[in-house]
């Protein structure tokens, strides 16, 4: 059962980062001010991780998606407005390094309760 829960972050957090990434491309531009692209995409992904983690939570819970996929879309939305405003990124790139950005923010969330809670025992 474990298993399913892990495919279900997995899942949750590439869409989450591709969203992300996707729509901060149409929404910023080549030129814009780097630190406004960063904040724009920062609200933007998390906006939209919001709506994503709340339909996957009720397959995947809630709890356990809503601080990676609040994280990952921020880590996306930034790196990608960024990489947009700094030169221009193409659709399936930013969707590609959203996921990206997304599956790491997930790992860091991972490595973190492990550190916070240690070792469990049943």
């Amino acid at each position: 059962m474990r298993s399913y829960f892990f495919f279900g972050d997995i899942l949750t957090m590439g869409l989450t980062g591709a969203l992300a990434g996707v729509v901060c491309v149409l929404a910023t531009g080549v030129g814009w001010p780097i630190p406004l692209a960063m904040l724009w995409g920062m609200v933007l992904g998390m906006a939209l991780s919001m709506p994503v983690a709340t339909v996957m939570g009720i397959w995947f819970g809630a709890f356990e998606l809503m601080l990676p996929a609040m994280l990952g879309g921020m880590m996306s939305g930034m790196v990608v407005a960024m990489r947009e405003a700094a030169g221009g990124i193409g659709l399936a790139e930013a969707a590609l390094a959203g996921a990206l950005w997304s599956w790491a923010a997930l790992l860091f969330t991972y490595v973190a309760n492990i550190a916070l809670r240690g070792e469990v025992k049943h």
